[in-house]
């Protein structure tokens, strides 16, 4: 079963984006954005929002159409500093008895990120960074207004396939307002 709202994700050097010089380098960075996010923000926080076998999303289905897996522990998860939500994540493990031996760790982190655990490997290997701006009526923008202020008619977002210990695992990372609000007043 797959979720509606389908964006038109490009690669990254491909998408043009109407926004703050700064969204830019959040989605174009190749290395983990947990280790980006917490150089920028000292004291931020990891909220685990769900982890569950559950539907996935139109391009998710897109990713895994060939492949062999039939289920999917889904995992929601917010970054936060000072209770201002910064970036929304969402990571697919697909499920049969091979990929649960192999990323049984990844299904237990708990409020634990995601990151630091598949890049620390360094047999990890991280394809193409794919970018799109999310309009109404995606889940992703729907579970974002649940954490923040402000009603948004658009959310923008990358997705990019790993292979960690051999399972394709599919991780989209979708930015919130306030983590490129003005000031500039750092780099990354």
């Amino acid at each position: 079963m797959m979720m509606t709202a389908t964006p038109t994700w490009a690669q990254n050097n491909t998408l043009k984006l109407p926004t703050p010089r700064l969204l830019g380098e959040w989605m174009t960075l190749h290395e983990s954005l947990t280790k980006k996010i917490r150089a920028r923000f000292p004291n931020v926080k990891m909220q685990l929002l769900s982890a569950t076998a559950a539907p996935i999303l139109k391009h998710e289905s897109d990713f895994y159409q060939h492949s062999i897996y039939s289920h999917y522990w889904i995992r929601n998860i917010l970054f936060y500093q000072e209770n201002t939500p910064l970036v929304l994540g969402r990571s697919v493990i697909p499920c049969c008895n091979n990929s649960i031996t192999a990323t049984r760790g990844l299904l237990k982190l708990g409020a634990e990120p995601l990151g630091p655990i598949i890049f620390a490997d360094p047999q990890t290997i991280r394809s193409q960074i794919h970018s799109a701006c999310l309009t109404r009526p995606h889940p992703l923008i729907n579970l974002a207004e649940r954490y923040i202020t402000q009603s948004i008619n658009h959310l923008y977002a990358r997705t990019s396939a790993l292979t960690y210990k051999n399972v394709p695992l599919l991780i989209t990372e979708a930015f919130l307002p306030e983590l490129y609000a003005e000031p500039y007043e750092y780099t990354i």
